[in-house]
């Protein structure tokens, strides 16, 4: 889609019996067939719990199927009461903070808060691996939007590091990956962050320019049409919000 490129991407880790999900994608049809034939493909019995990066639609829609269909009885996340709404709060069973730790057989995810795309968003690092769930704070092949410019530049520099150090404490070839929640996976993390970061410190060269050009009384679709003069309509409705984002 627009937003999710190819879909949602949701994720089993674990090696034992159990396993840990990462989202559980936005309640499309099939999911949970697919979910059940990936579980048996990897020899699991149990779900042990749902972790959720963020309250979007897109990465909760599917966790009452998965519940139901996998007698799920942890579901996890960082609370959010304003934005969470009254069915998700009631399917939460636990709640999540920066540093927290969930573990099965084989895999030991830390909760990394990483806010800015939305104020509770949290990452996990994969600490067998020094790999990153990444949520969609870093998507591959695309740029996510952001409720907060700041907060999510602090959060890009956050996942820089941590990736960073996985890299100088892990022995795996796999170190300082990225998992994202839309997109392929990334391989080089720490570069990847890079690139993010430049492409919006161009963005705020680029918003600067075009107010100083547009002088008074232009509009913040106008400073967007100037900024993504080449960008799709469809597209144009969310970079209208990046805009807004700049010039607070």
């Amino acid at each position: 889609g627009v937003y999710t490129l190819q879909g949602t991407n949701t994720y089993l880790v674990g090696s034992g019996n159990d396993r840990i999900l990462v989202d559980a994608g936005e309640g499309c049809d099939g999911y949970t067939e697919a979910l059940r034939e990936a579980m048996l493909r990897s020899g699991a019995q149990r779900i042990h719990a749902i972790v959720i990066t963020h309250h979007h639609s897109d990465h909760v829609g599917g966790v009452a199927d998965v519940m139901r269909e996998f007698d799920v009885e942890r579901v996890l996340k960082m609370p959010l009461p304003s934005a969470d709404g009254a069915k998700l709060t009631k399917l939460l069973t636990g709640e999540l903070k920066h540093g927290d730790v969930v573990s099965v057989e084989g895999a030991t995810l830390r909760a990394i808060h990483a806010p800015g795309h939305t104020q509770e968003h949290l990452c996990y690092m994969l600490e067998e691996e020094g790999t990153l769930f990444a949520g969609d704070v870093v998507l591959g092949g695309s740029t996510p939007v952001f409720e907060d410019l700041a907060q999510y530049v602090a959060s890009l520099k956050l996942l820089k590091r941590e990736c960073e150090r996985a890299r100088m404490l892990s022995c795996t070839t796999r170190a300082g990956r990225m998992y994202p929640s839309h997109g392929d996976e990334v391989a080089d993390g720490p570069e990847e962050v890079d690139g993010y970061l430049m492409n919006r410190a161009y963005r705020e060269y680029m918003v600067l320019d075009a107010l100083l050009k547009a002088g008074d009384g232009a509009t913040t679709w106008d400073i967007t049409e100037s900024v993504y003069s080449d960008m799709p309509i469809a597209n144009k409705l969310a970079a209208q919000h990046l805009i807004l984002s700049h010039l607070k």
